[in-house]
């Protein structure tokens, strides 16, 4: 009988078979000396129907010992029986090739080993019961937290003895100490440990650093606009104090850090200037922060989405990571001025995943939760797709713009709201999609401390906030001072974008010379379609108390209009605006980029005939207080003006025939001999309407009282079923 064996491994035989298969009870057996072939070594012992012992193969083949019995008891005795033992030799232990040590950027060390048999194996390292398949001579084991390692093989037969030890130790991340003066090792990287071992207030853009510790008793300023790079942990110790001022940015890179963060910090944030009535959407930048922190002696509420209604809190109201709340500027109603707030956030800082719950198709009032800003096109992206982190947004968001409300131009001191009669600046939402945004928000970075609405998808669920969101596409640090950033009218934002889409896009404004403000943005964008979607089409959220201005599509009023690439030069865009104000105003174009940049845009009035190419200078009109979603539309085509243009729907030749309009004697007489008059308007060549007759329900109607002399008016007749007829007469 054969038996296999590995060199230096104890083994024990299976039972031999006797003459009649049975091995009586008691039975005892000679062992006599073994027959051995290449220098085994060892010995072994019989007790029963087996042999057991350890034999040493010293070669690299497989060597063979051979015993004979004689059993001496029972029916057996007598009879003599071999065992062949084959002794296997070991394979050759791992070699500890290389060693990688962790790094900040990678927390992790790898060990490559050398020496393992060419054909299939299992590898063994101590600490883990789990086994890695392969085959070759050489591998890398990844991942490997710090401690001592040692591995065996298995080639398939059997286990080499154990490897040396390899050690994987953190302690290689290098420290770069702050001395109060210079750096103990030049300007620190993200492969350093960082430590200011005494204050600094220094006026650098960027300070990088695997983990960041201030010592107690040191004072450590980010000044504006500067920025504490940092990959994993920051540490604040004892009474140690880290203060990033207004605009500053604190970006942490690894969602998992090798340890949490430890000590608070103080973010400030300030606000323009604004009405101590007027109320600011926050969210909180750290932990432990409540709202009386924010202001004192105030006013503050967070949103019920559900019930779609704002809900009282209190100063001492904890503010929730990733929620958004607002607070008023200061005191009751009765209050009057402007103010500036300037908050300290202090607690911890927030970091890594951070989830806000949107509750389905309903409006949440949500807000960036680090101490940095975050791309929205990232955090859009990560939220509207079934295969991204979540598919709880709809994919709009809405800032409030905190513009104070009406006052008499006389009472004005800031210089921003305009001239004239009155000063028609107003609280309003900018808005931004994947196509970009209005207002404010032309670059797509939300600051933060910036509450903001996030409509939900028909699922809703957990938006998720990450650390990726915190830079740019190429890796960069947003800009962090766009917090409550104001409408600012005419004058152009430098845009920038953190996307690779392709965007055409134009920007347009309507305005008066009193400060009344809406802007619209049209562009032509990859992935969007001439369909809505909310990722890249925005909806018309208006809080303006006197104008608004949008595009027009599916019967959806929209902020933003993303539409779709290749660019159609016929594509045709309605717009549409509301005026509680009867003034002269202007549609302008605010700034275009893409090949919009170098096209024309055409602007069509089709009350009155007449086009303007808004690239060569904007479009002048009247109106009175009303809805007008008929008149204006947006084209790329060289057009011109058509003498009579329809306003509305129906059959335009067909009503013409039957409607005749007739001006004799200072009455303008107006007769259909098919359907009853609905409505009729009457306006001058600037735009201004000067007469309107609703209801009219008969089929002819006389108009005596316009006061008129010598000019050409428009006369607009609606009829019952819709169709409908302008004509310019001489009055």
């Amino acid at each position: 009988m054969t038996n296999a064996a590995c060199s230096g491994v104890g083994f024990t035989s299976t039972p031999f078979n006797t003459t009649n298969g049975v091995v009586p009870t008691g039975t005892t057996y000679t062992w006599t000396t073994p027959s051995v072939t290449g220098g085994l070594t060892g010995g072994v012992s019989g007790s029963g129907s087996s042999i057991a012992g350890t034999l040493s193969n010293p070669t690299s083949s497989a060597q063979t010992a051979t015993y004979t019995v004689t059993p001496t008891l029972g029916s057996c005795a007598g009879a003599h029986f071999t065992i062949t033992i084959t002794v296997n030799p070991l394979p050759t232990a791992p070699n500890i090739n290389s060693t990688t040590q962790p790094t900040c950027t990678v927390s992790t060390g790898s060990i490559t080993l050398g020496g393992l048999p060419s054909g299939g194996w299992k590898l063994y390292r101590s600490g883990t019961s789990s086994a890695t398949d392969g085959s070759g001579t050489t591998t890398t084991i990844n991942g490997l937290a710090a401690g001592d390692y040692t591995f065996t093989v298995d080639n398939l037969t059997c286990i080499s003895s154990s490897s040396l030890t390899a050690t994987i130790s953190n302690a290689y991340v290098p420290v770069n100490r702050w001395s109060g003066k210079v750096w103990s090792s030049g300007t620190p990287t993200l492969d350093q440990q960082i430590v200011f071992e005494d204050s600094y207030e220094e006026f650098v853009d960027v300070i990088e650093g695997c983990s960041c510790i201030v010592k107690a008793g040191k004072t450590v300023t980010i000044r504006s606009r500067k920025t504490l790079r940092i990959v994993n942990q920051v540490e604040v110790r004892g009474d140690g104090i880290l203060t990033f001022e207004d605009k500053a940015s604190l970006v942490q890179i690894k969602d998992v850090p090798a340890d949490l963060n430890l000590g608070k910090i103080t973010y400030r944030r300030s606000t323009l200037p604004i009405l101590k009535t007027d109320y600011v959407y926050w969210s909180t930048p750290v932990t432990t922060a409540a709202l009386g922190d924010i202001q004192s002696g105030t006013l503050y509420y967070s949103f019920n989405a559900l019930g779609n209604k704002w809900v009282n809190a209190s100063a001492g109201t904890a503010m929730d990571t990733g929620k958004g709340y607002i607070v008023r500027g200061a005191g009751t109603w009765f209050d009057t001025g402007s103010i500036t707030l300037t908050p300290n956030f202090k607690g911890v800082p927030n970091n890594g995943i951070v989830k806000a719950y949107l509750t389905p198709g309903k409006n949440n009032l949500i807000g960036n939760p680090y101490p940095s800003a975050i791309d929205g096109d990232a955090f859009i992206n990560a939220n509207t797709n079934t295969t991204a982190l979540s598919n709880s947004l709809s994919g709009t968001l809405y800032f409030w713009t905190h513009k104070s409300t009406i006052q008499l131009a006389s009472n004005i001191t800031n210089g921003t709201a305009g001239s004239g009669k009155f000063a028609y600046t107003s609280d309003d939402y900018d808005t931004y999609t994947l196509t970009g945004g209005t207002g404010g928000l032309n670059t797509g970075t939300i600051a933060a401390g910036q509450g903001f609405f996030a409509p939900a998808s028909s699922t809703g669920g957990n938006a998720i906030f990450n650390n990726s969101m915190r830079l740019s596409s190429s890796g960069g640090v947003l800009d962090n001072a766009q917090f409550l950033k104001q409408v600012v009218g005419s004058k152009a934002i430098k845009t920038t974008s953190n996307s690779k889409l392709d965007k055409n896009r134009v920007w347009l404004n309507l305005t008066n010379s009193g400060g009344a403000f809406k802007q619209i943005l049209i562009g032509y964008i990859t992935g969007a379609t001439n369909g809505y979607e909310s990722t890249y089409d925005g909806n018309n959220f208006n809080a303006n108390s006197f104008v608004n201005f949008y595009s027009i599509n599916q019967n959806r009023n929209l902020t933003i209009e993303g539409r779709a690439l290749p660019f159609d030069q016929d594509d045709v865009v309605p717009l549409g605006y509301k005026s509680t104000i009867v003034e002269e105003f202007k549609i302008a174009i605010d700034k275009t980029d893409g090949f919009l940049s170098n096209k024309k845009i055409n602007l069509e009035d089709k009350l009155l005939g007449k086009i303007q190419d808004l690239s060569e200078a904007p479009y002048v009109f009247t109106t009175e207080v009303g809805t007008f979603n008929e008149r204006f539309v947006l084209s790329y085509a060289n057009k011109t003006a058509a003498s009579t243009i329809m306003l509305g729907t129906g059959d335009y030749k067909k009503a013409s025939e039957a409607v005749l309009i007739s001006n004799k004697n200072k009455e303008i007489k107006i007769s259909s001999s098919t359907n009853e008059i609905d409505k009729v308007f009457v306006y001058d060549l600037s735009g201004r309407q000067i007469y309107t007759a609703s209801k009219v329900e008969k089929n002819e109607l006389i108009i005596k009282t316009i006061m008129s002399s010598n000019q050409v008016l428009i006369i607009k007749v609606v009829l019952q079923n819709q169709s409908t007829v302008n004509k310019k007469i001489i009055y």
